[in-house]
C-alpha cells in the first residue's frame, strides 16, 4: 500500500499549478492557482497540455515551410542574377578585345594621319627656307656688288667735284681777268677817241690813293651781270648762287673801306657822308637779298624787276663809295693773293655771307636803338631792314646746312637757326601790332621787347658766326 499522505495543517492550502502558454518559437510557463480539486485540475491540465502541443508543432511546421520558401524564392533569385551576372562578363569578355583592338587601330591612324601631315608640312617649310636662304645668299652678293661699285661712283664724284669746283674758280679767275683787260681797254679806246674832256673827266679810273681795290670792284659787276643772267633763266633758284657771289663781293667792298678808314682816316663832312653811304649800302644789299630770296621761292610769279630795281639801289651806293673814297689799283703781290685759290675757300665761301650779314644786323640794331631812343620816323623801315637780313640769313643758312660742305653744321646750326627765326617772328609782331599803339605805357613796352628782341637776333648771329668760324 502507499504511504498515506502526512495530514496537513488544519487551513487548507489552495494547490499550486504551472500553465504553459505556447509562443512562437518560445515555451512559456505560468504559474496557475487551482482551488478546485486536485483530480480535477490535474486532467484539465492534460488536457491543456494536449492542446498545446499540437497546435505548437502545426506552427512551426508552417513557419519553417514559409522560411524554406523565401531561402528557394532567394535563392532563385540570386542564382538568377547570377547567371546573368555570368552571361554579361562572358560577352564583354568576348567583345572588349575587338572593340579596344578596332578603336586603338583607329587611333593609330589618325595619329599616323596627323603625323604625315606634320611631316609634309616641314618639309614644304624647310624647302621653302632653303629657297629663301639661297635667294638671300643673292642678295647680299648683289648688295655688295653694288655697295661696291657706289663706292666707286662715290669717289668718282667727289674727284668731279673736286675737278668742276677747280675749273669753275679758275674760270672766275679768267673772267675777273677779263673783265679787268676789258675794261682797260674801254679806258684805252676811250682815251684814243677824241671825246670832250669834261665827259673823260668824269669817268671812275682806279688812282694810287684810292680806298676800293679795282678787282673787287670788277668782280661786283661780274656777279650783278651773273644775277641778272640767273634771274632771266627757266630756273630761278640759280639767283640765290649768283647773290652768293654778289655778297661776297659787297664783304670785300666793306673790308676795304674799313682798312681805309683806319690807315688814312677821314675828315668830318666825310666820316658823316660815309655813314650815311653805308646805311644805304647795308639797306640796299638787304633789299637785294630779300628780293632774290622772294624771287627764288616765288616759282615764277615774282617780277624779276624787283631783283633788277634793287640790283640798281646796291650799285648807286657802291658808286657812291667809289666817288668818296675812290677806285685803287691793284700791284702785282696784291693780285697774286686775290687769284690765289686760298682767297676763295670753300670755307670762306659759307663764311663770308654771314660775317657781311652780321656787320648789316649789328649796324641795323645800333641804328634801331638810336632810333628808339630819339623816336625816328624811319623807325619801321629799320626794323624792315632788320627783319629781311634775318629772314635772308635763315633761308640761305637751311640752303647752306642742306648741301655740300655745310651740312657738318646742320645740328647746332639749325637750332641757331630756330631761335633766330623766333625773335624775328616776335620782331614781326611787335611791329605790326604793338608798336604804334595809343596808350603811352604799351608803347613803351613795345620799344623795350623791341630793343630786347633785336639784341638777342644780334647774339644768335653771332653765334652762328662762331660756329661757322671754328
Amino acid at each position: 500500500l502507499p504511504p498515506m499522505p502526512q495530514a496537513m495543517d488544519a487551513q487548507a492550502q489552495p494547490s499550486q499549478s504551472t500553465h504553459i502558454v505556447p509562443v512562437k518559437g518560445m515555451i512559456s510557463v505560468e504559474s496557475v492557482a487551482y482551488v478546485d480539486d486536485e483530480p480535477h485540475n490535474l486532467d484539465s491540465l492534460m488536457a491543456d497540455l494536449g492542446n498545446m502541443v499540437k497546435p505548437s508543432r502545426s506552427e512551426n511546421t508552417s513557419e519553417m515551410n514559409r522560411n524554406t520558401s523565401e531561402m528557394e524564392n532567394m535563392r532563385y533569385e540570386y542564382e538568377l542574377k547570377i547567371s546573368s551576372m555570368a552571361k554579361r562578363i562572358k560577352m564583354l569578355e568576348e567583345n572588349g578585345p575587338d572593340t579596344r583592338q578596332y578603336g586603338g587601330q583607329d587611333d593609330y591612324r589618325q595619329l599616323e594621319d596627323k603625323y604625315n601631315a606634320l611631316l609634309s608640312e616641314h618639309n614644304e617649310q624647310q624647302t621653302a627656307v632653303k629657297e629663301v636662304k639661297a635667294e638671300i645668299r643673292v642678295l647680299i652678293k648683289e648688295l655688295k656688288n653694288l655697295s661696291e661699285k657706289n663706292e666707286n661712283l662715290r669717289s668718282e664724284k667727289e674727284q668731279t667735284d673736286a675737278t668742276i669746283y677747280s675749273l669753275t674758280e679758275e674760270a672766275k679767275t679768267w673772267k675777273t681777268k677779263y673783265e679787268s683787260i676789258n675794261m682797260e681797254l674801254r679806258n684805252y679806246k676811250a682815251k684814243s677817241i677824241q671825246f670832250d674832256p669834261n665827259d673823260v673827266s668824269r669817268l671812275l679810273k682806279p688812282t694810287p690813293n684810292g680806298a676800293i681795290g679795282h678787282p673787287y670792284i670788277i668782280e661786283y659787276q661780274t656777279a650783278i651781270d651773273d644775277l641778272m643772267i640767273a634771274s632771266r633763266s627757266i630756273k630761278p633758284s640759280d639767283v640765290l648762287n649768283t647773290v652768293r657771289s654778289i655778297v661776297m663781293a659787297c664783304k670785300s667792298i666793306t673790308m676795304e673801306v674799313e682798312e681805309y678808314e683806319v690807315k688814312m682816316g677821314l675828315s668830318e663832312p666825310d666820316k658823316s657822308s660815309l655813314y650815311d653811304i653805308k646805311k644805304k649800302f647795308s639797306t640796299s644789299l638787304s633789299s637785294l637779298l630779300s628780293a632774290a630770296t622772294s624771287f627764288a621761292n616765288g616759282m615764277g610769279i615774282t617780277p624779276v624787276s624787283l631783283v633788277d630795281g634793287a640790283a640798281v639801289t646796291l650799285t648807286t651806293a657802291i658808286v657812291d663809295l667809289v666817288k668818296l673814297l675812290g677806285m685803287r689799283s691793284v700791284t702785282s703781290d696784291e693780285k697774286a693773293r686775290y687769284d690765289s685759290p686760298m682767297a676763295h675757300s670753300s670755307h670762306d665761301n659759307i663764311l663770308s655771307p654771314y660775317q657781311l650779314s652780321t656787320d648789316h644786323i649789328v649796324g641795323s640794331v645800333q641804328n634801331l636803338l638810336g632810333a628808339l631812343r630819339s623816336n625816328d620816323k624811319n623807325l619801321v623801315e629799320i626794323i624792315t631792314s632788320i627783319i629781311n637780313i634775318v629772314s635772308h640769313i635763315v633761308n640761305v643758312s637751311r640752303m647752306t646746312f642742306n648741301s655740300g660742305e655745310g651740312r657738318q653744321y646742320g645740328g647746332h646750326g639749325t637750332t641757331v637757326l630756330n631761335d633766330l627765326e623766333k625773335c624775328n617772328n616776335k620782331i614781326i609782331h611787335i611791329r605790326d601790332n604793338s608798336l604804334f599803339n595809343s596808350h603811352e605805357f604799351s608803347n613803351a613796352a613795345a620799344k623795350k621787347n623791341l630793343a630786347q628782341e633785336s639784341y638777342e637776333i644780334a647774339k644768335y648771329t653771332k653765334e652762328l658766326i662762331d660756329m661757322l668760324d671754328m
